[in-house]
């Protein structure tokens, strides 16, 4: 098993050899006084020597080498967060002292900001402070649910410079915490719809479509690129279409257009207002953006079989 390199993740500490063989050191943004954390990476060049020779051993010291005046982003979101936790004198608090610490700081920056909107000011002036409260809280998770999807889709360059062992232990935080939030969230977690029999076997045709397999030898056995379905069982999947949350499998880059046209075959054949309006929310947009996912090797297949 290759050593663990996430302990040398801490500001100015040298090292000449990360796992993709780049020197340097990382540096964080201070996370307080900005709504994202940013993790930088500072790269080394070699000196050149007299000789016109470059230094390429690790037994030169760290003065023969030089810091390369272009630094860049590697991390930033909960991913960066996390890294900065476990370095400070924060790693001796629990778990979810990190959890909360990451997201109260951004739902309440968030909060602040849209409070001087002058499209939500009006609105707030008709509702009471609980239902205020309830409107912002919500409509952080849904924009928070998709920018933290982002925002760990555009930090992996950080694994290139770790090890195997280390993405899968950071995986394990990001799986923890996306769990820790939508549990936060009670209003997501509250609805529910019930739907008989004919509907949940209708319902479950979406499931065996992206189970399917076959060399499209005709409509009923299409060639299937990405199971967006692969990780879940009938039972999740089930739970999942109750709860109208696609958010987790909406926010993986090359299952968005799939996930949101599978929503729309799926208000179609729910056939409830409450049930699309839900389902449409927690992945922030409407069913006519949705509705214009079609750039998918699978649109057409799916196309024949269930649209109407």
């Amino acid at each position: 098993m290759e050593e663990t390199l996430i302990p040398q993740i801490k500001e100015y500490y040298i090292n000449l050899k990360w796992r993709n063989l780049k020197g340097g050191y990382f540096e964080f943004q201070e996370w307080k006084t900005t709504p994202n954390i940013k993790l930088y990476f500072h790269e080394f060049e070699y000196w050149t020597m007299d000789d016109g020779k470059e230094c390429q051993s690790d037994t030169y010291s760290t003065e023969q080498w030089k810091i390369n005046k272009e630094n860049h982003i590697v991390a930033i979101g909960f991913i960066a967060f996390y890294l900065y936790w476990i370095q400070s004198r924060c790693k001796d608090n629990s778990l979810i002292d990190l959890f909360d610490t990451y997201f109260v700081h951004l739902r309440n920056i968030f909060i602040a900001e849209k409070k001087t909107q002058l499209e939500y000011i009006e609105y707030i002036k008709t509702i009471g402070e609980e239902s205020t409260n309830m409107f912002y809280q919500d409509m952080f998770y849904q924009q928070h649910i998709i920018d933290e999807g982002n925002r760990i889709e555009n930090s992996q360059g950080l694994f290139e410079y770790l090890t195997i062992q280390d993405k899968k232990e950071i995986q394990r935080y990001i799986d923890a915490y996306f769990e820790y939030i939508k549990k936060y969230n009670s209003t997501i977690q509250q609805y529910r719809i019930e739907f008989d029999k004919d509907t949940e076997n209708n319902v479950l045709e979406i499931y065996k479509f992206w189970n399917s397999t076959g060399k499209n030898r005709n409509a009923n056995t299409p060639i299937i690129q990405n199971n967006i379905f692969k990780n879940t069982n009938q039972s999740e999947f089930l739970e999942m279409v109750s709860h109208a949350d696609f958010s987790k499998l909406y926010n993986t880059k090359t299952l968005k257009q799939r996930v949101g046209q599978t929503v729309v075959e799926l208000s179609n054949i729910i056939n409830d207002e409450k049930w699309t309006e839900r389902a449409t929310k927690t992945l922030n947009t409407t069913i006519r953006k949705l509705q214009k996912n079609t750039s998918f090797s699978e649109y057409e297949a799916l196309k024949n079989k269930f649209m109407r």
